[in-house]
Formats: C-alpha cells, sequence, structure tokens
C-alpha cells in the first residue's frame, strides 16, 4: 500500500524503509538524516540539475538502486 502525505516538516515521516522523492535539497537532505532514503529529483534550482533532461529516466535509476523496493 502507497500514502501520500502532503506536509510541510516531511522528515518527521522519514524511517528506514521510507522513500522521498523531492526536488528541494534541504527536505532530501533533512530526510537522510532522519534515517530516511532519499531521491532529489531534478530541477534547474537543485544540485542535481545536470539530469534534468532525463528526469524520468534518472528517477527509475534511483529507484532501481533501492534494495527491496518492489
Amino acid at each position: 500500500e502507497h500514502r501520500f502525505i502532503p506536509t510541510s516538516q516531511k522528515s518527521l515521516l522519514a524511517t528506514p524503509n521510507r522513500v522521498l522523492i523531492d526536488d528541494c535539497d534541504d527536505n532530501i537532505d533533512s530526510w537522510e538524516e532522519a534515517s530516511g532514503i532519499g531521491i532529489l529529483f531534478p530541477q534547474p534550482w537543485n544540485i542535481a540539475r545536470g539530469k534534468c533532461s532525463k528526469r524520468i529516466d534518472w528517477l527509475k535509476f534511483k529507484l532501481f538502486d533501492i534494495e527491496g523496493l518492489e
């Protein structure tokens, strides 16, 4: 079962088996500091901007890299 929970304090929901896909560097940093798995979605304003031309391919690559994710 997958759930989507909109919140500004995303790191409060982080656990070692939860994945956050976000386009904000700070959200990913705080999520990972709270033991979650973070994937930074490439956008022109973040550090993954070099991957912008193939965003979905980058996301698939990162998701595939997570062990045990179905």
